[in-house]
């Protein structure tokens, strides 16, 4: 009963382990195998078997003569613990490089195996360090081969790859056209480019909230005055590069105006037609004036003699080269005449005491009157007549005013007194209200009906009994001077000049001054 184990040596590279068992012996009844590892044989004389898994196996045979009631057991002990090492070619990751020269760090690790093999994908560069720097000539994409060699270890070598990019990074630039402007502007443009390549992202500041995202070219309009801070972002991501580009925009006009003030429409009125024309306060460095007749002035200030009557254009050019709108025009009206207005009443007053009737003939002279006003004193009146013919209805001293009214010319006013007396009546013809304020109407306190060939006297008192006015002339009639306005009482002596009676009459007039002569 013999068995025959037949183990081989083994190196640490191998994988499995075979092993040769026979039953080299006779006549025996039973075989059991036991191969240390839970597999069992029975009855087999030889067997070929094969580990794969590394460990110590007791390896056991039983043989059996039932007869001879023998037994045998052999045992046999296998070690199978290989150590499997291996080189490995652990390359770096894909790998982009943006910076010129373009030197690229190869590095066969912190423990590098005892011999290298790069190979830099160019087709040129080739090297057995472990550590190098590669200098490329070009940008482009490289697979680069890298082999590990260890011929301490199973395998030996191993090969691995890897991509080095290199690129060259984008041109990042814009180009801000931001033009001058004047102070007259009302908005500014400018224009925003970008000149670069390959940006991954723009972004645009207009320094006053706008803004703009991958835009290329940019047209942009400023309508508010102010100090802008212009910003340009571009981003290229392949390479981490970023570019910031500011520029600064003056956007602060002064919009200055010169004026042509207009003095309103002018008339004028006279003999000589001259007007003076104001160029105003301040006045503009230039004038220019257009008189409407066919004549021009550049003068400040300039007066100017019409040569005949008539409505004019006159139009006033202010000239200031350095404001926003250089000139300024104005028109306006000169309206010129030179009306002569004047009135000739036609009247002859009757004898006193011998009227037989009370009619006036009135005729008014003058030219260019635009109308005529009547007042007869009696409260009639009559308008836009040249001659009046007017009886009275009852003897008296009445004022006749007539005026005569020009658009543009004052008024002309004339003022003619026509008296009757009816023959034996006087005593109705004493004034009791005179008015001394110079228009030459009823300014003088006069006695109608006096004989001034006989003797006469006139006292005249104010309210407190002292004497204002004393006379024994017919032809001197008070005028009120320096009195003050109210009533006043008076004592005349006269002969009447109808009835020859002399007469003494007492009573009181009122002195008012009234609105003065213009």
């Amino acid at each position: 009963l013999d068995a025959q184990f037949t183990i081989p040596p083994y190196d640490n590279c191998q994988t499995s382990l075979t092993i040769q068992l026979d039953f080299t012996g006779t006549g025996a009844d039973s075989l059991y195998w036991d191969m240390g590892n839970g597999d069992t044989y029975v009855d087999s004389t030889s067997i070929t078997y094969t580990y794969n898994t590394s460990g110590t196996y007791i390896v056991s045979f039983e043989a059996y003569d039932l007869q001879c009631n023998n037994n045998e057991i052999f045992t046999d002990t296998i070690y199978f613990n290989p150590t499997y090492t291996t080189v490995n070619a652990t390359p770096p990751v894909d790998q982009v490089f943006c910076t010129q020269p373009y030197v690229v760090t190869f590095d066969a690790g912190a423990t590098p195996p005892p011999n290298n093999y790069w190979d830099f994908g160019d087709g040129v560069g080739t090297s057995t360090l472990a550590n190098l720097n590669y200098t490329y000539a070009d940008t482009g994409t490289y697979t680069i081969m890298y082999v590990a060699i260890d011929s301490s270890t199973c395998n030996i070598a191993d090969t691995n790859y890897y991509t080095v990019q290199l690129i060259k990074p984008e041109e990042l630039d814009a180009q801000f056209a931001i033009p001058p402007y004047d102070k007259c502007q009302t908005s500014l443009n400018i224009q925003l480019d970008f000149t670069g390549t390959g940006a991954d992202s723009l972004f645009w500041n207009m320094g006053n909230g706008d803004t703009f995202i991958d835009s290329t070219s940019i047209s942009y309009t400023y309508t508010v005055p102010g100090t802008y801070i212009v910003s340009f972002e571009a981003y290229d991501l392949q390479c981490n590069n970023t570019e910031i580009f500011t520029d600064t925009v003056f956007f602060n006009p002064t919009l200055t105006q010169v004026t042509a003030v207009s003095p309103g429409n002018v008339p004028i009125c006279g003999t000589i037609l001259a007007v003076n024309f104001s160029s105003g306060s301040p006045a503009p460095p230039q004038n220019y004036w257009d008189f409407g007749d066919g004549t021009t002035s550049t003068t400040l200030n300039p007066s100017h003699i019409y040569t005949s009557v008539g409505t004019y254009i006159v139009q006033f050019v202010a000239i200031d080269s350095t404001t926003c709108n250089i000139a300024d025009t104005v028109p306006f009206i000169v309206t010129v005449s030179n009306s002569t207005l004047d009135v000739n009443i036609s009247y002859t007053p009757p004898i006193p005491c011998e009227a037989l009737d009370y009619k006036v003939n009135l005729q008014a002279i003058g030219t260019g009157a635009d109308s005529i006003y009547w007042s007869m004193g009696d409260g009639m009146e009559f308008y836009n007549d040249t001659v009046v013919a007017y009886e009275y209805t009852m003897p008296g001293t009445y004022n006749i005013l007539v005026t005569l009214f020009d658009d543009i010319c004052p008024p002309k006013t004339v003022v003619q007194q026509a008296e009757f007396i009816e023959v034996g009546e006087t005593t109705g013809i004493i004034p009791n209200v005179f008015t001394p304020n110079g228009d030459d109407w009823n300014d003088e306190l006069v006695f109608v009906g006096v004989d001034n060939t006989q003797d006469y006297s006139i006292k005249i008192f104010d309210r407190w009994g002292r004497s204002a006015f004393e006379s024994t002339d017919p032809d001197k009639n008070w005028g009120g001077k320096d009195a003050s306005e109210g009533t006043y009482f008076y004592e005349l002596r006269y002969t009447d000049v109808c009835s020859s009676e002399e007469k003494v009459v007492t009573g009181t007039v009122t002195l008012l001054r009234g609105p003065k002569k213009q």
